[in-house]
């Protein structure tokens, strides 16, 4: 998405995988959500266990795509009333929370300004003063209700929802959860840069994740060597336009309607639980530096994190300092 030219980098390079002994990696990939992805599992029938995990994806997907215009999602913002299925409701409620916690900072609401700015296919246009404030008009979480009783939700009329900073952490959860039924026990999912690892690679080692640099897609930010975690960042580098000199990107600042411009490039959140890491990755990044490194003590040993600066520095928690390598000059946040 740049002058017009579009740009889907995934934030991670993984390191490669290979064969522990005698046991020999499957990996099977498609596209789902806009994006390519790949599962990667050690164990017996994987195949069938990944189309399992695929179809679960897919099924997502159909209910919670802002691009789809026969899903939930989509519904609800065009005919402003829906009862939802429970998945889409469960995460209607989420990010209704989430927003309250983040001091606003994550806000599935915000699609008004997608559309207007031309996200996520173009044609991209930057708006004038008048036209943010109008959009902005269009959002917040304020305009979103429910009636308890019925199930069913309400969205006032010019408003528009959109969950892609939450559906994919939801994804990489249930397939993880699919593969695990199954006996899977070592697995990496790459849902398109959401990564999500199950154990460790056979023998115990860890995998190896390298974080991409938001500037060059042949060098790395770091390493990290990790189990049975997640993984995702969100940064100024992944979807983006160029006009009169300038980046664009998809990201916004709720209360001005403009691309978020406060000195980070990229955050990396790493957590247990994928769908969190993915909603915390895209809030604290709206947060900006400071305000990220208070909401993570206020929250300390519930995630870690990773803020890529504008001035190819690293800050980081402390916890990752044993599993985390980095050429780049790296800060502790304290």
């Amino acid at each position: 998405m740049k002058k017009f030219l579009f740009f889907l980098i995934f934030p991670f390079i993984l390191a490669a995988c290979a064969p522990f002994q005698d046991n020999t990696p499957q990996s099977h990939s498609f596209f789902a959500m806009g994006t390519y992805m790949k599962i990667t599992a050690y164990g017996k029938n994987s195949d069938t266990v990944f189309l399992h995990a695929e179809k679960e994806i897919r099924r997502l997907d159909t209910l919670l795509s802002a691009e789809n215009p026969d899903s939930e999602i989509s519904r609800l913002s065009k005919e402003g009333k829906l009862i939802p299925s429970e998945d889409t409701a469960r995460l209607i409620s989420l990010a209704e929370s989430w927003n309250r916690s983040t001091g606003g900072t994550f806000d599935i609401s915000l699609a008004p300004l997608s559309k207007l700015w031309g996200f996520p296919h173009g044609p991209y246009h930057v708006p004038t003063e008048t036209e943010r404030a109008e959009a902005l008009g269009k959002t917040g979480m304020k305009y979103i209700s429910c009636n308890k009783e019925t199930g069913e939700y309400f969205l006032e009329s010019g408003c528009a929802l959109d969950l892609g900073g939450m559906a994919k952490g939801t994804a990489a959860e249930k397939a993880a959860d699919i593969l695990k039924a199954a006996g899977i026990k070592n697995a990496l999912l790459d849902l398109g840069g959401n990564i999500k690892v199950i154990g460790t690679k056979p023998g115990g080692r860890p995998w190896h994740i390298a974080l991409r640099h938001p500037d060059d897609t042949d060098k790395t930010a770091g390493t990290l060597s990790v189990s049975d975690t997640s993984i995702v960042t969100s940064g100024d580098y992944e979807r983006y336009f160029m006009a009169n000199g300038r980046r664009y990107h998809h990201i916004f600042d709720p209360h001005t309607g403009a691309p978020v411009q406060n000195g980070l490039r990229a955050v990396t959140v790493i957590c247990k639980d994928s769908e969190k890491a993915d909603i915390l990755s895209t809030a604290l990044f709206v947060m900006g530096e400071k305000k990220a490194a208070l909401f993570w003590k206020e929250h300390r040993g519930e995630f870690q994190m990773i803020l890529f600066r504008n001035d190819n520095t690293l800050m980081i928690t402390p916890d990752l300092q044993k599993i985390f390598t980095s050429e780049l000059p790296v800060v502790l946040i304290s």
